[in-house]
């Protein structure tokens, strides 16, 4: 299917409320955010897979993934 998005961004995530919020489902199978990648807070790692599906622009993406602490990247074009 296809996925059409207008994100909007405006400072940052903070992660972490939803790492421990995820850490007290201990069924879950997957955590997937959709994301620019700029936070300051990513959170303790899941004891699942998680990955981080970003948008926005490709050379900024090429900066951000390598930042992360943990989990996958994968980078989908909004146009």
């Amino acid at each position: 299917d296809e996925i059409i998005l207008d994100p909007q961004g405006g400072g940052g995530t903070n992660f972490r409320d939803v790492m421990n919020k995820v850490k007290e489902y201990d069924d879950a199978s997957v955590v997937l955010f959709f994301t620019d990648l700029f936070t300051m807070d990513f959170g303790d790692e899941p004891d699942c897979p998680l990955m981080w599906v970003v948008y926005g622009d490709p050379r900024v993406y090429d900066q951000m993934k390598v930042k992360v602490p943990f989990g996958e990247t994968i980078y989908i074009p909004t146009e």
